[in-house]
């Protein structure tokens, strides 16, 4: 736990179904509170103190973590005003990579090779540590880009506390996330809770795609749709009119996707396998940061 942190309500980073973000400050830096989107009256029951439980949980976890492209963990905060716990880590200014595919279209091909070795050497890392870590919610916005184009994986844990939000709106013991990155094993009732390695692989090979075409998988559909065809054995198209992978370099890549993101879970290669291929496709890119 850490103390003497003060954040900013008016000061929205942003919001989502589980959580909302703000600017803050601790010590003199700034930062950012993750307030975890639980109706105050459900704050002091069962719902709640699953959720605090799971933000301690996490903590420990985080806080574990070293690697250079993994957002820094400062600590747990409670609020004195509500006892609700908050997560406060560094605060990065220009913002997370979808934000940045959204505003300019495209990316350029050095930083698709530097995002895309980070973010695959991040998942082996936390894979291979005993006991593996689960990320569980992939996707472009949960890479952050600081000023010097360094990306961050950030949100570690943030699945299972949106499937106790959304449980405790739903009353249902089997409520599931609807979103276009999710592996289709975890898109049901049974397996909501139960993110692994290979639905990490799953999301992490949309995520890529995200990133090779500027644009969310199946962008022409919402969420539940999108959710639907991934569970019939659909896939996106490969992307043919974003010229920043090199036609035969695309080739390449597009080969590894479609392995990644297979359907049967066993089918997909582990994080290991994919750093391996990725280290014949990007040899240059492979253990350096973007803007180094």
């Amino acid at each position: 736990m850490i103390d003497n942190v003060t954040y900013y309500r008016e000061k929205l980073v942003g919001r989502g179904g589980e959580a909302s973000v703000f600017e803050g400050e601790w010590r003199g830096s700034p930062v950012v509170v993750r307030e975890v989107n639980l109706e105050n009256r459900l704050w002091d029951g069962p719902a709640g103190l699953r959720i605090k439980r799971l933000v301690r949980r996490e903590a420990i976890t985080h806080s574990q973590l070293r690697h250079p492209n993994i957002l820094p963990f400062r600590g747990v905060y409670c609020d004195p005003s509500t006892e609700r716990p908050l997560t406060v880590s560094p605060f990065i200014e220009r913002g997370s990579l979808q934000n940045l595919i959204e505003e300019d279209g495209e990316i350029s091909f050095t930083m698709f090779q530097h995002v895309v070795s980070a973010f695959k050497d991040n998942i082996y890392y936390l894979h291979s540590r005993s006991p593996p870590v689960i990320h569980g919610d992939l996707h472009p916005g949960n890479i952050l880009i600081d000023d010097s184009g360094v990306p961050y994986i950030c949100d570690f844990g943030l699945s299972r506390i949106r499937y106790e939000v959304t449980r405790s709106r739903t009353q249902s013991p089997g409520a599931v996330t609807k979103s276009r990155f999710r592996a289709p094993e975890i898109s049901t009732e049974e397996g909501a809770d139960k993110s692994t390695q290979e639905s990490d692989i799953f999301s992490l090979s949309l995520t890529f795609l995200a990133l090779w075409s500027g644009k969310k998988p199946f962008p022409h559909l919402n969420e539940f749709a999108v959710v639907t065809q991934i569970a019939d054995g659909r896939r996106p198209k490969r992307p043919k009119n974003f010229a920043i992978v090199p036609a035969n370099d695309g080739k390449i890549l597009w080969a590894l996707l479609e392995d990644m993101w297979k359907h049967h879970p066993t089918k997909r290669p582990s994080s290991y396998i994919v750093v391996e291929r990725l280290k014949r496709l990007f040899p240059q890119a492979i253990g350096s940061h973007l803007g180094s």
